[in-house]
């Protein structure tokens, strides 16, 4: 049996979170695809539960695991071979710091909060809601090497801006701003 391409999405089921677009795009690649969607996250609502299970049940791609401590989520970004953030709108999203410290590439909707976290250049976007553009892209990280060791420099690149020692910097300068 072939290795799994294992892609994250580390959000809680919630309708500004987009939750299943991954899913959904999964169900457009091709049959020899190997793409496997491992979604974490605490269901908000009894009938987001609902709509996990029954994507899992009829989509083998997708996988929801529910809420997981911080220490399972960093083990997922160690594996995994790129992460998916497909919200509506998002102030800037906790994750993306988290999957570029660990080096994982972002397949983001084109929000303000992930364009202001990952850059305008970053060459991983995709429309808002658009399930085949994120088929698209899904399709070419498992099949393009080049253009996915070009997603990992980039998102390399922003790693070096969410280190903790950069933050603690970054809050010393303002506490001294205000004294």
């Amino acid at each position: 049996m072939r290795r799994a391409f294992e892609v994250a999405v580390i959000g809680h089921l919630r309708e500004v979170k987009d939750p299943f677009r991954a899913a959904e795009a999964a169900r457009l690649l091709p049959a020899t695809s190997r793409l496997q969607v491992t979604h974490v996250g605490a269901a908000d609502a009894p009938e987001w539960t609902a709509k996990a299970i029954a994507e899992m049940e009829t989509n083998p791609r997708y996988v929801w695991r529910g809420e997981v401590s911080g220490t399972q989520v960093w083990r997922l970004l160690g594996r995994v071979q790129a992460m998916v953030l497909s919200s509506l709108s998002e102030g800037g999203a906790n994750v993306i710091s988290e999957a570029a410290v660990a080096r994982v590439p972002v397949l983001a909707s084109d929000i303000d909060g992930s364009v202001g976290l990952l850059g305008r250049d970053y060459p991983g976007y995709f429309p808002v809601g658009d399930t085949a553009a994120l088929a698209s892209l899904l399709h070419r990280i498992e099949t393009d090497q080049k253009f996915l060791a070009r997603l990992r420099r980039a998102i390399a690149a922003r790693g070096g801006l969410f280190t903790r020692k950069r933050e603690i910097a970054a809050w010393k300068s303002l506490l001294r701003e205000l004294e």
